[in-house]
């Protein structure tokens, strides 16, 4: 990156790995400096709400900004790739530790849709096997 500032593999491995080793303002910073060159890309997207999710879990003074902004990156991939099955599955996550458990649901359901057969249609499936019960509509 130092050689070459816009190499956008350079950067989105560097984001990828800060985020690895739990460097989370750091590997936010160069998702977004990814996602300058490379708005559409989905993946980065996620990974870059994963990061701010991860950050409001540890950081209670700034949990529901970090959490906002975890929700605003995934649902922002979503315009991008209407079918992102992690995306589903990770709002599902963050609605699910804000205590908004329709909402969760909602999205667990979405993601399973996309695909029951696979690994997050599978534990998307679990998280509505274990909280439909709770669910205020049934």
């Amino acid at each position: 990156i130092d050689n070459d500032p816009n190499d956008k593999q350079a950067i989105l491995r560097l984001a990828n790995l800060l985020h690895d080793v739990k460097f989370m303002p750091r590997a936010i910073m160069m998702y977004e400096r990814y996602l300058e060159m490379e708005p559409t890309n989905p993946d980065a997207r996620v990974d870059l709400g994963i990061c701010y999710f991860e950050l409001s879990l540890s950081d209670s003074a700034k949990h529901e900004e970090y959490s906002a902004n975890a929700a605003k990156e995934m649902e922002k991939a979503l315009t991008y790739a209407p079918k992102h099955q992690l995306a589903h599955f990770n709002l599902g996550i963050v609605a699910l530790h804000d205590g908004n458990m329709e909402k969760a649901l909602e999205w667990f359901k979405k993601c399973v849709d996309l695909g029951p057969n696979t690994e997050t249609g599978r534990r998307a499936q679990q998280f509505l096997n274990q909280h439909s019960f709770n669910s205020p509509s049934q």
